[in-house]
């Protein structure tokens, strides 16, 4: 696999992630959320890390600069905390706002990496 390659797939895995940390523990957060409009903002950004997770299977992401490097790396690190307030979840709108992030990221770095 060519160094970039290795890249792409890297930064897909990670956007993978960040959707598919929505879609398997969607339910679990939704039954967390106190009120509609904490319901309304997890729907939203489970729809919008959907749209940067196939944005990402359609385009070429490549390791362009140390922004995206970056912007991954923020990523990995937001992913890790989401995975650990999931584990133990107390607090929706903690666990909201760490998505909020992660969602961005997940799609400034389809955005910064697509070829």
């Amino acid at each position: 696999m060519p160094m970039g390659a290795e890249n792409q797939a890297k930064y897909l895995a990670e956007v993978e992630t960040t959707y598919f940390l929505l879609e398997e523990h969607f339910d679990t957060i939704y039954e967390h959320c106190s009120d509609m409009p904490d319901r309304l903002q997890l729907r939203n950004l489970h729809a919008a890390a959907r749209d940067a997770y196939w944005r990402g299977v359609a385009s070429s992401l490549e390791d362009g600069n140390q922004v995206v490097r970056e912007i991954y790396a923020d990523l990995a690190a937001t992913n890790q905390q989401i995975k650990t307030l999931i584990a133990n979840l107390q607090n929706a709108g903690a666990l909201l706002s760490l998505v909020k992030q992660a969602v961005r990221l997940a799609g400034s770095l389809v955005t910064l990496a697509a070829a």
